[in-house]
């Protein structure tokens, strides 16, 4: 008969008294997986690993490391827990914060023997796949020991080092006290994750020698950058110098081009002015001529010679002149008498000629007909302008012996008349 064979009648009993003693032994086991199944779950916390022991026979499980999670162990197991994350050792009589493993300051000596105080804060992490062997050699006291093998290390480190390199090659310090902590953890199945050296002292004889020496020798940084600024303020005035010597060279250079525009566009306006000029005279002289009869009674249109073209350009400009004043005597005449020009073009252009224009100083002489000039004299003044001119017995005179024929002086328009006569050509007039 073998166990296919087996029926539920072959097993389960078919008296009363055994049909109720396997149902109560079936309700008690059944009570008891329910009540005992919870307990055999174990939960191993957030940052933290473990190593799991039997608490029946205190044996630890030194293979299997546990991380965070729930585990089915058995309600006859447990976890030895270690921290996952970070862990901070301090050197230093200042008080830490929650968490932090205090020391007392660490005590060494430098290179030359003398005594160091230094503040260090060192962190560190286990190595989760060496917990065993951290438990088998250290059980649960690791950190005395860390603690122990890092002052050993940074001890020795402080003999490796003068106390001016701490200022001077501050990483060279760093780097070698990192080592010393790296050196020391690593055969105790942990990391060195950092070193911070953020306080160091000196017994007080030291570090006043050290204050006085930094005194000096920032003293000594400080002149010499006071030279080096004297050497570069010398040179940038150097070379403002030369760029204002640079400046003056091309202002002189600029100027001596313009003063040779400014006059090269005088000399060239003078040259066309000269030219304008003579084209005019050019101009005058071929249209102002005269027509002389010979002793045959021809009649000859004559051009003006230079003299008379001269003759003219002189009693023009007289005419132009608008403020001027200028001097002319009579045949006869010894003392001289003044014409003002802008008076004479005002009696040309017909200044007004009603009562008290014009008043003479004594009554009109009769016309004479003799060219030849009296010795009584008339002046005649206007209101507009000064002395114009000097009657002499129906003559008046422009120039020293020079004698232009008029008509008689017997109101304005005869004065506009005879001095228009005097004004324009008098001389051409004579000659012609």
């Amino acid at each position: 008969m073998g166990v296919m064979d087996v029926k539920i009648e072959d097993v389960v009993p078919t008296d009363p008294p055994k049909v109720c003693c396997c149902g109560c032994c079936s309700l008690i086991g059944f009570i008891m997986i329910i009540l005992f199944f919870p307990a055999t779950v174990t939960q191993l916390g957030q940052f933290k690993i473990g190593l799991s022991k039997n608490k029946v026979t205190g044996v630890v499980n030194l293979d299997d490391t546990f991380t965070p999670g729930r585990y089915w162990i058995g309600f006859w197991k447990e976890f030895i827990e270690f921290p996952s994350t970070l862990k901070t050792i301090e050197f230093s009589d200042d008080s830490p914060e929650e968490g932090v493993q205090h020391l007392t300051v660490l005590r060494c000596r430098d290179n030359e023997g003398k005594q160091l105080f230094l503040d260090i804060s060192v962190q560190y992490q286990l190595i989760p796949s060496e917990l065993g062997q951290l438990y088998r050699e250290m059980n649960l006291l690791y950190e005395d020991l860390f603690i122990s093998d890092l002052r050993d290390a940074f001890s020795r480190a402080g003999n490796q080092f003068v106390i001016r390199d701490i200022w001077t090659n501050q990483q060279v310090v760093r780097d070698l006290l990192t080592a010393s902590c790296r050196k020391a953890l690593q055969p105790r199945h942990a990391t060195c994750w950092g070193v911070q050296l953020w306080g160091v002292r000196f017994e007080p004889r030291y570090e006043t020698k050290i204050t006085q020496e930094q005194v000096r020798k920032q003293e000594q940084r400080t002149e010499n950058m006071r030279q080096r600024a004297a050497v570069t303020r010398a040179d940038t005035k150097v070379m403002v110098a030369d760029y204002e010597k640079n400046i003056t060279i091309i202002q002189g250079e600029g100027n001596a081009k313009i003063f040779a525009v400014e006059k090269q566009a005088v000399a060239e306006a003078a040259g066309k002015l000269i030219s304008a000029e003579a084209e005019a005279l050019q101009i005058v002289r071929e249209a102002l001529k005269y027509d002389t009869t010979n002793g045959a009674g021809v009649v000859t249109a004559n051009t003006l010679t230079d003299s008379q073209l001269v003759t003219y350009q002189k009693y023009m400009m007289m005419l132009s002149a608008q403020q001027a004043h200028f001097v002319y005597t009579g045949t006869g005449v010894t003392a001289p008498s003044a014409i003002n020009a802008a008076a004479s073009r005002g009696i040309m252009n017909g200044w007004p000629t009603g009562d008290g224009a014009m008043a003479a100083t004594a009554p009109a002489p009769a016309p004479v007909a003799s060219p030849s000039p009296s010795p009584e004299t008339r002046r005649l003044t206007l209101k507009q302008a000064p002395v114009v001119g000097t009657y002499h017995g129906g003559t008046l005179a422009g120039g020293a012996g020079e004698v232009v024929p008029t008509r008689e002086l017997d109101g304005a328009g005869a004065v506009s008349a005879a001095l228009k006569t005097l004004v324009i050509a008098p001389k051409i007039q004579k000659e012609l």
